[in-house]
Formats: structure tokens, sequence, C-alpha cells
């Protein structure tokens, strides 16, 4: 089996002490191309890989592994091959014909069938045995080795260390289960560090508000009526005045939205979530700004500028995460009928809620949130603004940081039960 080594990438910087503009520009001579391709590891071609190592001089054989890599980075001198000694790394891209044919290293007679049975264009296969255009991912020239059993140094050459050979595993496992083994590992893999990377954020959280003597719960500025954990408020002050802060006509922010009046959008909340994360991805504008902890002040309003996020990352609502709010294994812990009591609603205003076209209001999020004790970011991901202040208590810290890592629990379940259902092949395939 083969393995890329996307903890090295992802490290690049700090094992160089360089920021990740630095790194790009070495690399691609370019400031933001690096940080794409740790952003979409599907991306990362087998040529980023190569400039990386011709780059910084590092042997091929750090990347592609015949075991998983350990997520532990060393000193840099154990990666580094003196300038004198490096030889250039290469990638054949036109031994990718070899692959197919009567001949071919796969059994497969026609590049026609190759094609559909990689599920790559006939096109793309072509382009990419050009050495000029290449565009062949690693994932995809590891996961064809690993399937048919090749050995990587067909397709790359490096002079500097041996590459290792395909190892056959001694069980009956065809190499297809081992790759959908190998994605479960990596999916896993992932869970941790995204675990680790949270917990280490909520970390550096604590310490900030500490510093800052957020964290005294008996600070009455930071209680407000007694409250340790206070509700949520949404910002009205912001959404009334959307369409004079964004400079179009009202009738651009109904459509916009995707609604039918004005007034429609914002009496007693009735403005669905679908239509201001609408809103919110068209004006590049962070809920963030939306839902704050009741601090009893009203926010200002500001102008566009003070909203707009650059860098803007897609914010997307998932009505189906409702789900995680009830049952046993739950982010709240309560069933399901606890749920309908407590939130006073209907079975079929929760199965509304969690559809696709879901008609969850901005009253809606705030009952939950408010009720269950929960954040309006269990159901929206939203990347930007992160740096904006929360003046939270440390009671709100606590809760959030325990109820969103039953959260990242839930999801890594959900990825290991699709695996094991849809991605596993029986033996004798």
């Amino acid at each position: 089996m083969y393995y890329f080594n996307s903890f090295l990438f992802n490290n690049l910087p700090k094992l160089f002490g360089l920021s990740e503009k630095g790194v790009s520009e070495k690399v691609y001579g370019k400031s933001y191309m690096y940080k794409r391709k740790v952003d979409n590891q599907d991306n990362i071609l087998v040529h980023d890989i190569v400039m990386v190592c011709n780059t910084f001089h590092i042997s091929l054989s750090n990347f592609i592994m015949s075991a998983p890599p350990e997520n532990l980075l060393g000193n840099r001198f154990k990666y580094v091959i003196p300038d004198e000694d490096f030889k250039e790394v290469r990638f054949i891209p036109e031994n990718l014909r070899w692959l197919y044919g009567p001949q071919g290293l796969t059994k497969i007679p026609s590049l026609a069938e190759f094609s559909r049975q990689s599920g790559i264009s006939v096109t793309s296969i072509v382009r990419w045995q050009n050495p000029k255009i290449g565009g062949c991912t690693v994932n995809w020239l590891i996961g064809i080795c690993n399937r048919f059993g090749i050995d990587i140094d067909v397709f790359m050459e490096d002079e500097n260390e041996k590459l290792e050979k395909y190892a056959a595993t001694e069980t009956e496992i065809s190499p297809r289960v081992w790759q959908e083994i190998s994605e479960l590992k990596e999916a896993i893999r992932q869970y941790r560090q995204e675990r680790i990377s949270l917990l280490d954020e909520n970390r550096k959280l604590k310490a900030r508000i500490k510093e800052t003597e957020l964290v005294a719960e008996e600070a009455t500025e930071y209680t407000y009526a007694d409250r340790k954990v206070r509700e949520w408020k949404a910002n009205w002050r912001l959404l009334e005045n959307f369409h004079i802060v964004v400079g179009v006509p009202r009738r651009k922010v109904i459509q916009d939205a995707g609604m039918q009046n004005f007034s429609e959008l914002f009496i007693e909340g009735n403005m669905l979530i679908t239509s201001l994360v609408k809103l919110c991805n068209k004006y590049h504008i962070s809920t963030r700004h939306i839902f704050y902890r009741d601090n009893g002040i009203v926010p200002e309003v500001n102008v566009y500028d003070y909203y707009r996020s650059d860098n803007w990352k897609t914010v997307v609502f998932h009505p189906e995460y409702v789900n995680d709010f009830f049952g046993k294994e739950s982010v709240t812990g309560i069933n399901r009928s606890e749920l309908l009591e407590r939130m006073n609603i209907s079975e079929w205003k929760l199965r509304a809620w969690r559809k696709e076209n879901s008609t969850m209001r901005i009253k809606d999020m705030l009952e939950i949130c408010n009720r269950l004790e929960v954040s309006p970011y269990y159901l929206i991901s939203d990347h930007n603004r992160m740096d904006l202040s929360s003046g939270m208590t440390s009671a709100e810290i606590l809760l959030e940081e325990n109820r969103m890592l039953r959260q990242q629990v839930i999801r890594l379940k959900e990825k290991l039960q699709k695996k094991n259902g849809e991605g596993f092949l029986p033996l004798d395939e």
C-alpha cells in the first residue's frame, strides 16, 4: 500500500519557519496557491509535490510512503538534503499510457474501458500524459497504484532515496478494499486532527479571556441578570437597514433573499434562515454580525466596509443537523419527545425544519438556541469573522466546547457508517 503524507505537506510553513504566503511564493511564485491546496487536499497534483521536493530539497519518499505516516514533525534537517547532494525529483506523466492496453499494467485492454473503471474522462487521461500539461492528482495516482498493485517508481523518479516498491498484503483482501480501509483511516486521522485543533483553539480562547478578566463569573458586567449563560439575540437593527448598509434598493434585497415583500423579512423574526444565508453569501456579511449573546447593548449600524469580509468563505446552513439535538448520544442528551415538549412544537414542524428547503425562521433558531442552550453555529457553518469579540463567560465557553466536541463525534460516526455501509466491497470482489 502507498500513503500520501498530507501531514508533512500541511506543515511545511512550520517546518521551514515560513508563513503560508512564504511557502507559496517559494514553490509557486504566487502568494495564494499553497493555501488553496491545503484547503482542498483533492486538488494536490503530483506536480505540486515534485515542486515542493525540488524547492526545499526533500526526497519524494517523505511524501509517498509504504506505511501510514506518523503525524509527528521532526527537525527540518531530518528531511532536507544538502544542496550539493540533492538530485532533481521528476514525474514522468507520459508513462501513464502504460496503465492500459493489451500489455498494460492494469490488464485493462483499452483507454475507454480504463476511463470507465477509473471514473476519469478519456480527454483528461490523455491530457495528463502530456508533460507540458499534467494535472494528475496525488490521491488519484496513489489510488491507481494501490488498486492494481503498481510500483510508484513507474511514474516517479527520485535518485535521492529509493522509492518503496508496492507491498502486497499477506491477506486475501483485494487492493480496492485496502484502498477503502486507507480512506477510513484518513477520515479518522482528520477527525482527530480537527479535534486537536478545536481543543487548541478553545485553550487559546480561554487564555485570551482570562487575560482580559472576562472569565470571572462574579464579574457582574458579564453575568447579566445573574445568568451565567446568556440568551442569543438577532441584530434586527442591521437587518432592517440592510438595504441601506449595502447600498441597494429594498426590492433588490427582497430578490436576493428569495422573499415576497420587505416586511415579511423581519416581522417577528419571520425571515427564513435560508434567506438570511443567501443575503450573507451575496454581500459577504458574516452571520456572526447577526447572532450575538445578549449583553444588554443593541449593536449600532455601521458602514458596509465594517461588515464586509475579505477572503470570503461560503456560509452553509445544515437543517439536517437538527437531528444532533435529540437522542441518547446527541449534543443535548434529551430524547425526541423532550425536545418537542421543551420547544412546544409539533412533529410536522420539526420535520419541516429538517428538510432541504427548511422552514426554519430566525425566530425559530433563536428559540432553539435559548431553550436548549446551544449555539446557532451547530446549524450554520460560517468561518468568516472568527475574530469578532464575543465577551463570553467561562460557563458559555465550556458549554459550547463540550457540545461542539459532541457534534464532532456525531460527524465522525456518520463518516464511519458511510464507509462501512457503502465503501467496503465483499472479499470475493
